[in-house]
Order: C-alpha cells, then structure tokens, then sequence
C-alpha cells in the first residue's frame, strides 16, 4: 500500500504537539520502515511545513532546518527529490533567501537550466556562484 502524506503529517512528527496523532503517524512510519507501506511526500508539503514551523508556530530557522533536514534523510520514506530538498535546505541556511526560490534555484541547475524569474534573489545566488 502506498499513501502520500499531507503537511499535518510531517508536522506532527516533527512537533509531538499532539501525543495522539503523533503515536498514529509513528505507528505509520513503523510500518514503512518494516517495508509494509510506503509514504511519499511531495515537495509541496516540504514547503508548506517549513511556513508553518515559521509563520504559525514561530520556530526559529535554524531549527526548522535542522527539523526538516533529519525528516527529509528518514531512509524509509520516499521524497519527491530529496536530493533537491537537501541542497536547497543547506543553502537556506546561508541566504536569507525563500526556501522555495532555492528549490527552484537547485532544480535549474541539476536540469542544466536557466531560471526565469524577475526575483532579485536568484542574482544573488547566480553571484556567489561566480
């Protein structure tokens, strides 16, 4: 059985703010470690966890990156580009830059791609490359 799994489900893991979902989705992911199930996350839920634990529940981002770094290297659950996910959160931590721009910043250059963007960040990016 395969399931994609939505944000509340990341977020729940993540916070143990509620000890009765929390115990639901651990018993989940128990399963997914023994090959019984597999839970994919898409990309979408990265970025919208990462809002949240920011926006609503006022984390600071070096723990939000530190949290959805070792979410994202959980082995037994699959990712929708978790390689794209893991480059863009470590240069989240030296720009001050929008997760998302990164991800799109990470997949233009594993497609061998330009961004086409009028956002000023993606120069920024582009200098420290130089």
């Amino acid at each position: 059985m395969k399931y994609v799994a939505d944000t509340n489900i990341l977020l729940r893991y993540v916070l143990q703010d509620n000890l009765r979902q929390f115990k639901k989705v651990n018993a989940y992911f128990q399963k997914a470690k023994s090959g019984k199930i597999e839970i994919i996350f898409l990309r979408e839920v990265i970025i919208e966890a990462e809002y949240a634990l920011r926006r609503i529940y006022g984390i600071p981002k070096e723990d939000i990156i530190k949290a959805l770094i070792q979410f994202i290297s959980i082995p037994y659950l699959t990712f929708e580009n978790r390689i794209v996910l893991l480059e863009s959160l470590l240069l989240y931590q030296q720009y001050n830059i929008d997760l998302i721009d990164l991800i799109v910043h990470v997949t233009a250059e594993k497609e061998h791609a330009q961004v086409l963007s009028f956002d000023q960040d993606f120069k920024k990016l582009a200098r420290s490359k130089s």
